[in-house]
């Protein structure tokens, strides 16, 4: 059974913008939580005000690049495939990646997608890592939680970076970077100028990145 609620424009706040030179773009972003009986891993009880909340910290984060999430509205759909998921998940990193990649990205439905636009699916528990973005659904996948913890509000906006076609780098403390020593998920915040360029050129386009990372 599917289940939609629209979202006023309002539900989501960012801060203000006056210090900033760059025009605001405006995101509407759709959210599809999975609901599964057969898997706790797959079956996430996100409510609406913990999702508000997440992305109201990930436009702290895109505030520099004068960008702003917005929920267009919240889905309520079956996950599928949750017997092999929680087989995936059990394995952890010892499952052969391309077989880990596709279970993953086979859980969630497409046919309720905003196209074009922007998706992302919340989960109960990833299978590694916090969250994940495939550019041949154009979607994220993230868990409320992950290995390391609860949801981690630079992780959402880690992968809503790689939907406007940022690629991970190895500069210290930006939102892009991947694992580095001493350095936590939550201090890795920062855009560089080329960075935002290129996020404001995809956001403009009106449709997820859906090119090679």
């Amino acid at each position: 059974m599917l289940f939609l609620l629209l979202f006023p424009s309002t539900t989501v706040q960012a801060q203000d913008l006056t210090d900033l030179d760059l025009e605001e773009i405006v995101i509407p972003i759709r959210v599809h939580i999975l609901r599964s009986a057969e898997s706790s891993h797959l079956n996430c009880e996100c409510t609406k005000e913990e999702i508000v909340e997440w992305f109201d910290r990930a436009n702290t984060i895109w505030r520099s690049a004068a960008i702003r999430w917005e929920l267009e509205s919240l889905v309520y759909e079956e996950a599928n495939n949750p017997a092999e998921f929680d087989r995936i998940l059990e394995l952890g990193r010892d499952a052969d990646p391309a077989d880990r990649r596709s279970v993953v990205h086979s859980t969630y439905p497409l046919d309720q997608k905003l196209a074009p636009g922007w998706n992302i699916f919340f989960i109960n528990r990833m299978a590694f890592g916090g969250g994940v973005y495939n550019p041949e659904t154009k979607s994220v996948l993230i868990g409320k939680f992950r290995p390391g913890g609860d949801i981690n509000p630079s992780i959402l906006a880690h992968e809503l970076g790689h939907s406007l076609g940022l690629r991970h780098l190895r500069e210290q403390y930006n939102l892009m970077a991947g694992r580095q020593e001493g350095i936590e998920p939550k201090d890795k915040i920062r855009l560089n100028p080329e960075q935002i360029t290129r996020a404001r050129t995809i956001a403009e386009s009106g449709d997820s990145f859906g090119g090679s990372l």
